[in-house]
């Protein structure tokens, strides 16, 4: 909803303004805009190699932006040096004109900037707006008010194939609907998974067109393809690398959601696949929203996961190309053309597929929180963290720390006060108690590694105030602002639990190793933080707690 009102908001008041600058100087700034997000369009993707080495997740948002904030700046600038006059016009009639042209203007420029955004490494829902709050094969799009992407979209579509159409690769032949693939692309498994993929990890090693005679036997039900479509099956192997940032994976897993694989077809469809094939002898259906976490098996001199996509097409549909999370693109027809790439299906052995081991290790977390807090947030984090990483923070938290230890010696100073009358933890006494710990690792090297279990507890103790209320305020702020936008990048799956369930059994299937739980619970009268270690067994079942006692940070409000 704020993002709605924000993009409504921008486009009424650039409209308003440009009716007051006259018809002329509106016409200029409208060939601006559509010239410079035109030029985007068309660069953005070769340029990008240039990131793509650095910088990968952000090459394509951040070069398409640069090229239309520069183009646009550099021809707005241009027009108003070489025009310096306007169109004498009756005075409501340029304004009516002028504004007519700013609204245009105002949907290419705003659409421009969120298509440039949603390019960017950011989840699903932005400003409380989600285009696809359920991805499905038939997802109809929830649209924002006066669709500014989707008009931009239109556009560049009727220049490729219209005055742009010199072109040797029309848009629509690469991207059919743009705003879905690039919504696809940022629907990931996890926030600490690689959201692209090199080019190079990427190879088809067969297009198969399943015979309606052969689909009983791969238990692909008739009802996929029926109405004369096609099916195919894609097989696809994808290295591990061996060196960041060329690299597929992180823990020895390769993740990703069926979104972030796209079919396109000659006659400028994109698909998702259906299923996979399990050890490549049995249909196994997706659904769009669920997450596939694979292992990498041996493969040629290196490792790699091999995958069997299902892909249900309309009865004209030849493949064109395959693209695996956003960079990672192969040539089929240029591939089957040149009998590169096998039309037929062999079987491999079974240890050649991805052998699951995830689906056999649960965690079981057992939520004993008592009296219901509301809802509550579950993160399951990557715990090892480089000192390095986190030294800004580190470093911050430590001169307030040693601030608080100071003042403590005085027992007519504030923090004394404060010590003695803040109900909840952590209080001034506590965090002058972690100072100690932050002095230890302010002088060990960068790559020095700490759990984020030893780290939460200090920094959030380097926030506390001289009351209940303001250490509550402060911890609140330092959270949601600073600390959790931190611990997204190692975020490995998260749940949010009510206020009814907060006694109850969770399970999640994790890879084996060691993590840190973090739960957390705002409201008016209460904060509460805890973090707690967790080692994940594999093969098997591994057991955790979470209660209200032992939290990194707890206050709550005489009711």
């Amino acid at each position: 909803m704020i993002l709605q009102l924000l993009v409504l908001t921008f486009i009424l008041l650039l409209t308003l303004f440009m009716a007051t600058e006259g018809p002329l100087s509106a016409a200029l700034l409208l060939a601006s805009a559509l010239f410079a997000s035109a030029l985007a369009m068309g660069l953005y993707e070769p340029l990008s190699q240039i990131m793509l080495a650095w910088k990968p997740a952000y090459a394509h948002g951040v070069i398409f932006l640069a090229i239309f904030v520069v183009a646009f700046a550099v021809l707005r600038t241009g027009f108003d040096f070489l025009v310096r006059g306007d169109l004498d016009l009756p005075l409501w009639t340029g304004r009516v004109a002028a504004g007519a042209l700013g609204f245009f203007t105002a949907m290419i420029l705003i659409g421009t900037l969120l298509i440039g955004a949603y390019m960017l490494p950011l989840p699903g829902t932005i400003l409380g707006y989600n285009r696809y709050p359920a991805w499905n094969n038939d997802t109809a799009s929830n649209g924002l008010w006066l669709a500014p992407d989707a008009f931009t979209a239109a556009i560049w579509r009727w220049l490729s194939g219209g005055a742009l159409g010199g072109f040797s690769t029309p848009l629509a032949s690469i991207h059919p609907d743009l705003l879905r693939e690039l919504d696809g692309y940022r629907h990931g498994v996890q926030y600490a998974d690689l959201r692209t993929l090199p080019a190079n990890l990427l190879k088809v090693l067969a297009v198969y067109e399943v015979p309606s005679r052969q689909l009983p036997a791969l238990d692909i039900p008739r009802r996929e393809v029926r109405h004369g479509k096609k099916a195919w099956i894609i097989r696809t192997a994808v290295s591990q690398g061996s060196r960041a940032p060329d690299v597929s994976g992180v823990e020895d897993y390769f993740r990703l959601t069926p979104t972030q694989v796209r079919l396109v077809t000659q006659r400028q469809h994109q698909y998702y696949p259906r299923g996979l094939l399990q050890d490549g002898r049995r249909f196994q259906p997706l659904s769009l929203d669920e997450p596939i976490v694979d292992d990498y098996r041996s493969f040629g001199s290196g490792q790699a996961v091999i995958q069997d996509w299902l892909f249900v097409t309309g009865a004209g549909g030849q493949p064109h190309f395959l693209e695996i999370k956003s960079t990672a693109r192969v040539n089929l027809q240029r591939g089957l053309a040149q009998k590169q790439i096998p039309t037929q299906l062999a079987l491999l052995p079974r240890q050649d597929y991805p052998q699951l081991p995830y689906n056999n290790t649960v965690l079981q977390l057992s939520l004993r929180l008592g009296a219901s807090p509301g809802t509550v947030h579950l993160w399951i984090i990557r715990s090892a963290i480089t000192l390095g990483e986190v030294r800004p923070l580190l470093e911050t938290a430590f001169r307030r720390l040693q601030t608080i230890k100071s003042a403590l010696t005085s027992p007519t100073s504030a923090w004394s006060q404060a010590a003695r009358h803040t109900q909840g933890s952590p209080n001034a006494s506590s965090a002058a108690s972690e100072f100690t710990s932050a002095n230890l690792m302010s002088g060990q090297p960068d790559s020095s590694q700490e759990s984020w279990g030893s780290l939460i507890p200090l920094l959030l103790a380097a926030q506390v105030g001289h009351s209940t209320s303001g250490c509550m305020s402060r911890i609140r702020e330092y959270f949601n602002g600073t600390l959790k936008p931190k611990l997204r990048s190692y975020l490995i799956v998260s749940r949010r639990v009510e206020g009814g369930a907060a006694n109850s059994t969770l399970k999640w299937h994790v890879a084996a190793g060691h993590y840190d739980l973090l739960a957390w619970s705002f409201s008016a009268s209460h904060v509460w933080i805890s973090v707690n270690a967790v080692t994940v067994k594999s093969q098997g079942t591994s057991a955790a707690t979470i209660g209200t006692s032992g939290g990194a940070a707890d206050y709550q409000l005489a009711r």
